[in-house]
């Protein structure tokens, strides 16, 4: 016993030193999965403000207060179901649909208007990114012979979308919106399906002109940081992370060997490419060094289906079942404690005893009446149980952890306390 004691007391302590992979919350309150059955895509304005499109009832959902509720907008009378979606802000929304469309609102899904509607060029819209509120790519799939992938541009925020593909090029997106990125209205990728041998394609004017570039492997997920700077996921052969940093000229891999699920998604953190996310269907993995070598960061039941991060703090993350958002610095936090985030007056205490068994009692102190979250986590980030859910007056609490209660193993937890916008963090250990 006392040997265990000193090991998790020695890893407890060094994560606390170290880099600790990212911690996700659940932040799907009134919803669950049998409102929206398969994710197609979430994007985001901020830690605040997400936008979902689910295949379920063809819903799109929208939270304004970190995901602690979700209201439907789905354009009425629409039986369209939102491939892939894409926010400015809480009021400027587009989204492209399953049945070639793409729709618009500005006023946060209370009117919606139908942009584009053309079945002579496609009836499926894979992948839509507004870089502000005027500039737009979408991509669809070519419908008749010779068939040409459709790339749609506008300037003028939708109120006209132009063809902007003119050569018999391309076919279809073998997985959606997975497997083409643009980082700008000029510079973009395609893995192109259809073709034989399926290439990936790179424009640097705007879809007019495209460059085949060398293609390692199959691809199922393609995402770009900028120009140069990509990565590409393929389970072919094996679970294979491919790394570019001239445009796709050349790639190194890397292999993940306990992976086998399909990819769905890969994101970087915003201003910061060395910190990255890949999601599959197993698993959701972080890597500290550009894609480089990877750490399993959370387990999944379902597929994990879309994520994005808003800033360097916030991320959000889209499975079958769930939906999770991260606020600590992205998910990369140096120590354990975000003390940046917190005011005066607001003050998580370490719990007593420490380690504990099988109970043991959390203290924390707030500045003003507010509603409080207090939560545990175990070393994944996965919700163990939530403690306080509530309205508590100004001042001193104790709430009371019992591990027996949850029926844990023993290991390393944390506890996180959340209050408005402000978040503290701090780490525990069980030991039966």
């Amino acid at each position: 016993m006392k040997k265990l004691v000193s090991w998790l007391l020695f890893f407890f302590f060094l994560t606390l030193s170290t880099n600790s992979l990212p911690q996700w919350a659940p932040a799907n309150s009134n919803l669950n999965s049998s409102q929206w059955g398969l994710g197609w895509a979430i994007d985001a304005v901020d830690s605040n403000c997400a936008v979902i499109s689910v295949s379920y009832g063809t819903n799109i959902f929208r939270t304004l207060d970190g995901g602690k509720s979700w209201g439907v907008i789905t354009p009425l009378n629409s039986s369209s179901t939102g491939v892939d979606i894409s926010v400015v802000d809480s009021l400027n929304i587009w989204f492209g649909s399953g049945d070639g469309k793409i729709f618009a609102t500005f006023d946060g899904g209370k009117n919606w208007a139908i942009q584009f509607d053309d079945t002579s060029k496609t009836n499926f819209m894979n992948y839509i990114k507004m870089f502000d509120s005027k500039n737009g790519i979408a991509m669809g799939d070519g419908k008749s012979a010779p068939k040409t992938a459709v790339f749609l541009k506008t300037t003028d925020g939708g109120i006209n979308w132009v063809s902007v593909n003119d050569s018999a090029f391309g076919d279809f997106s073998g997985d959606t919106w997975r497997r083409l990125d643009f980082v700008s209205p000029n510079v973009g990728y395609f893995y192109e399906s259809g073709l034989n041998p399926q290439s990936i394609y790179k424009t640097t004017d705007g879809c007019k002109t495209w460059k085949k570039l060398q293609t390692p492997a199959y691809a199922q997920v393609l995402k770009f940081y900028d120009e140069n700077f990509g990565l590409m996921y393929t389970v072919a052969s094996n679970s294979t992370v491919y790394r570019t940093t001239n445009g796709g000229e050349s790639w190194t891999s890397s292999v993940i060997p306990s992976d086998k699920g399909w990819g769905n998604d890969i994101e970087f953190l915003k201003n910061d490419p060395s910190k990255v996310w890949l999601g599959t269907k197993n698993a959701l993995y972080f890597s500290s060094d550009g894609g480089q070598s990877w750490n399993k960061n959370m387990a999944l039941s379902t597929y994990g289906r879309d994520i994005v991060f808003t800033d360097t703090k916030c991320g959000w993350f889209l499975s079958d079942d769930n939906i999770y958002r991260t606020t600590n610095n992205g998910g990369v936090v140096v120590g354990i404690e975000d003390e940046a985030s917190s005011p005066l007056g607001f003050s998580l205490e370490q719990n007593y005893p420490n380690p504990f068994n099988p109970s043991t009692t959390i203290q924390f102190k707030i500045e003003k009446q507010s509603v409080v979250l207090l939560q545990v986590y175990n070393y994944l980030g996965e919700l163990v149980t939530t403690l306080v859910d509530q309205e508590l007056s100004a001042g001193l609490h104790k709430v009371n952890f019992d591990a027996a209660v949850n029926s844990i193993a023993s290991g390393i937890y944390y506890y996180k306390l959340r209050t408005g916008n402000s978040t503290q963090t701090k780490g525990m250990i069980y030991l039966k």
